[in-house]
């Protein structure tokens, strides 16, 4: 079987948030080390709108970020913590990676 080199494919920016001193959310994207097309989708809340997908942490980020009702995404909140659990105990076997990069390309 062929290897699949990652490093030629886009990194994963992930939507995070800052709070001022007054309470004012702040949004910005973050690079991370993952790729777009792999496995590593899996470890971020992704949000598919048309042809673009957006990453967030959590699915409670993307309910701040976009103002929607945390019981209408209610079943796929509790199947998405579900699969990352499983993935948190699969990694355990294997050395952790920071998922940080800065910047990105």
């Amino acid at each position: 079987m062929p290897v699949i080199d990652r490093s030629i494919e886009p990194k994963i920016m992930v939507w995070d948030y800052q709070v001022n001193a007054n309470g004012v959310y702040s949004w910005t994207k973050v690079c991370t080390n993952h790729h777009i097309g792999s496995m590593d989708e899996h470890l971020y809340w992704r949000v598919v709108a048309g042809c673009h997908k957006d990453y967030f942490w959590k699915p409670e980020h993307y309910v701040i970020f976009s103002d929607t009702n945390v019981s209408d995404i209610e079943e796929p909140v509790r199947q998405w913590y579900s699969k990352q659990r499983a993935l948190r105990s699969r990694a355990e076997a294997s050395p952790p990676q920071d998922p940080f990069t800065a910047p990105c390309p």
